[in-house]
């Protein structure tokens, strides 16, 4: 007595296996992408406050931000991994000036350092955090 097996779809059942497999890292990089968001929105709006002068004026004679090009320059980055199998993301500002604004520098006319993007981190980093919770708990239902 003999029995008779006929496997079909085999194909299909590779395929939606393989597509399981990268789901989650696509949306690991989409929450981690999110989570970064109000952190480089905050990061703009510091960009466009006044700072204090280092000379002791309350302000500058003219805004920090003339032309908009570094505010505009900000980005998030696509997702790295680290040396650990970690995974992150940079918010980044393309723009040369933007480590001499946040630092400040030293001249021939120094200039105070006018920080925008640890503020912004400080400010919004609970935030980003809950993001992140969020976009993976609505994942995993």
């Amino acid at each position: 007595m003999g029995a008779e097996f006929k496997i079909e779809g085999m194909g299909d059942l590779l395929d939606e296996v393989e597509r399981m497999a990268t789901a989650p890292a696509k949306i690991e990089n989409a929450a981690l992408k999110a989570a970064a968001q109000p952190i480089l929105e905050e990061s703009q709006r510091n960009l466009e406050k006044e700072s204090p002068h280092h000379l002791g004026k309350t302000s500058f004679q003219k805004s920090s931000v003339d032309t908009g090009k570094l505010k505009d320059s900000g980005e998030v980055s696509n997702v790295k991994k680290d040396k650990y199998g970690g995974q992150y993301v940079k918010i980044q500002y393309t723009d040369p000036v933007a480590h001499l604004v946040e630092e400040g520098h030293g001249g021939p006319s120094p200039a105070p350092a006018h920080p925008f993007l640890r503020p912004a981190f400080e400010a919004k980093k609970d935030e980003a955090a809950a993001i992140l919770t969020d976009e993976l708990k609505e994942a995993l239902k």
